[in-house]
């Protein structure tokens, strides 16, 4: 059976990238306790609202997360991102978006 692509499209299908081209990066984000409610990251509120801001812009940035770990000051994220900004825009956005939504959900 024959592909019909045109030109960027057949690049693009024999040009993908395995997973392991991309390296492994560890990334621990930390927060104050003191300045929350709950005192913990672990509360089934504060839990609900990381994993889902994670995941959120994980996918609006194109990185991928390959583990989470949230304890109960700071979470461990080993993700694999496939350029150096997307990883910091990442990194950025989601330190914000975890405070900023800590802050106005009273948590």
């Amino acid at each position: 059976m024959l592909l019909n692509l045109n030109r960027l499209e057949s690049a693009l299908f024999f040009r993908k990238l395995r997973d392991d081209a991309f390296p492994l990066l560890h990334v621990v984000f930390k927060v104050d306790r003191s300045k929350m409610r709950y005192q913990s990251l672990r509360s089934p509120q504060n839990f609900m609202l990381v994993q889902d801001v994670i995941k959120k812009y994980a996918t609006y940035f194109c990185v991928k997360v390959e583990q989470i770990s949230v304890q109960g000051n700071h979470c461990h994220l080993l993700i694999r991102a496939p350029r150096r900004c997307r990883f910091q825009h990442f990194f950025r956005v989601v330190a914000g978006q975890i405070a900023q939504r800590l802050e106005r959900e009273g948590l």
